[in-house]
Parts: structure tokens; sequence; C-alpha cells
């Protein structure tokens, strides 16, 4: 783990933020709690072409193999989240009254929340994001720390979550339809795109032309009475000038 984010895990005292993790805990919340926050995220994205969610949120250390594991190219169960794998002696009798000791290789993983985003072309799940506390002390919320996840502070599904994802999905949603390559683009769609980037440009220009005028107005500003004054005594002195002697009141 980056030492950035093992200085923010310092400085917590959750027990689930005790690092580095020596086993897998259960999920911390009860099945029912997170089956109600599911609920929330299915109506939010809905559900993916064959009926499962297209996006889902799990505990990496589940009991379910189906969500936690997965099997590798030597036909191995192995942990899709594995951080590092741990042995264990684990001491056995046998049948005939011989003790073996055993040793057992265990995949420990984050003991965080996970949202995963389901993928068509490979009928699995991805990660999408790490629920936690993320700040300038890990991450800054980049969810990505020198190529790695970024685990942040523990902390349970909430809203936030719900109010993020509502985002990603609105804008997974628009690009979509921007990359509709199975479908003809009519004659009016393409009209309506053209006259869109049309719009943008045209308003980025007056936008653009607006700041300048203003920029150099505000420069002039301290010319200002040279440039909108008749008087040559104010063009070549300024708004603010001394008199000569020849004009003192005295005369002389």
């Amino acid at each position: 783990m980056h030492e950035r984010a093992l200085r923010l895990l310092e400085t917590s005292n959750h027990y689930l933020d005790s690092y580095p993790w020596n086993g897998n805990f259960p999920p911390p919340l009860e099945e029912r709690v997170i089956a109600r926050f599911q609920k929330r995220i299915n109506k939010i994205c809905g559900p993916a072409p064959n009926g499962r969610p297209n996006v889902r949120v799990i505990w990496p250390a589940d009991s379910r193999e189906d969500i936690s594991m997965y099997v590798d190219a030597d036909g191995e169960k192995r942990a899709r989240y594995c951080l590092y794998s741990h042995e264990y002696q684990c001491e056995q009798v046998l049948e005939s009254g011989v003790s073996a000791v055993e040793l057992v290789t265990v995949d420990i993983v984050p003991q965080r929340w996970i949202v995963e985003d389901y993928n068509d072309s490979t009928d699995s799940y991805v990660h999408l994001f790490t629920v936690g506390y993320h700040d300038e002390r890990c991450c800054n919320g980049s969810e990505s720390i020198s190529g790695h996840l970024c685990f942040g502070l523990y902390r349970e599904p909430e809203d936030q979550d719900l109010e993020r994802l509502q985002k990603l999905h609105k804008e997974r949603e628009e690009y979509r339809y921007l990359l509709k390559s199975d479908e003809p683009i009519s004659y009016g769609e393409m009209q309506d795109w053209l006259s869109r980037i049309r719009t943008w440009k045209e308003t980025a220009a007056r936008v653009a032309k607006q700041r300048y005028k203003e920029a150099i107005i505000s420069g002039l500003m301290p010319q200002e009475a040279r440039l909108f004054s008749g008087d040559p005594t104010v063009q070549k002195w300024g708004k603010y000038h001394f008199l000569g002697k020849r004009h003192s009141k005295s005369g002389s």
C-alpha cells in the first residue's frame, strides 16, 4: 500500500483501518441493510441485459464465492481483490491418530465496501470505486495512487455514493448515445449535433471575446483620462497635473 495511504490509516482508531490486515473479516453490515442499498442502486442504474444489476456493491471477503472469488489459469480459486497471500499452519489428526500439519494459503482482501460495474463483453464485474473517506492525504478522491486502488478510511455506503452513481450513470448514457454505431444516424440527428457544436463554438468565442475586452479595459483604466479628454494638458500629464508658476493665483 502507498505510504501516503498508510499515513492516513494511522490517523484512525477504527478496527477496519488497522493495517496490515491479517485476516478477512465478515461484512460489518447486515445483509438486509446492503440489500436495501442495492435496491436504491438498481433504481438509478437499472439491470444489465442478462437481468443482473448494472452496478452492485460488494464486500470483498463475502462468503459467496461467486462474488469474492475467481478461478485462475491453474484452476485454483483466488480472491478477486487480493492484496497479498498469508500462509497458516493447520494441524489435524488423521484417522490413524497421527497429527499432520497442513499449510493453508489465504488471500487477504481489503476491508472496504466496493462498488462494481457490470461488463457486457466479459460477463463479469469490474471495480468502479471504493467506498471510503478519501482526502488529500491519500488520493484526494481520485481513487487511484500510482496505479493501485485507494482504500481511504472505512465508512459505510451513504447517499453521497448514490449521488455519485447518478452522475456517472448520466455521463455513461450520454457517452453511449454518442457511440451508437449499430444504428444509422438520421439526417435530422446529424443536423442537430452540428447545430449544438456550432452554438457551443459561438458561445465559447463570445465569452472569450468578452473576457479579452474586460482585461483590456481593466488594463487601460489608469489611462482613461488621457484617452477620452481633449485637454492637451490632461493628454500629456493625465487626469491629475500640477499648474506651473505662470498659472498661480498671483499671476506672476
